[in-house]
């Protein structure tokens, strides 16, 4: 997530253009973050150490820039997906007290499947 953050960031105020620019002089052969995936810290790292250079930001302006957008974007971006899961789980209920089967698990195995690379303990239950 913090990395297609860092994407939405530069794209949506340097431009895609200055984007490329940030990936290739990072050395990465990413096409675009996706938020579910799960991406190695140094690669973080490489971005905003690029960014300082091809923005010409010191890298304490640029954190307060990623934080500012995190809060204003990421996270109410996420608020909405944790409100369609609660949809999903009071679906799951739903389907439970109509006499239908269903199963503690299907929830999280949904989620599982959704988020290949972040485990969720497929044992709990709701």
């Amino acid at each position: 997530m913090v990395n297609k953050a860092v994407e939405d960031l530069v794209c949506s105020q340097f431009g895609e253009d200055r984007w490329e620019a940030i990936k290739e002089k990072a050395g990465l052969d990413i096409d675009m973050f996706i938020s579910n995936e799960s991406y190695p810290d140094d690669i973080t790292c490489k971005l905003v150490g690029a960014a300082t250079e091809v923005l010409e930001l010191p890298a304490d302006k640029i954190h307060e820039a990623f934080g500012q957008h995190w809060v204003l974007k990421t996270a109410v971006d996420g608020i909405f997906c944790l409100n369609a899961l609660v949809e999903l789980s009071r679906a799951a209920e739903q389907h439970a007290f109509d006499g239908r089967r269903a199963e503690a698990g299907t929830l999280l195995e949904t989620i599982a499947e959704d988020f290949v690379k972040l485990k969720p303990d497929l044992e709990a239950r709701l």
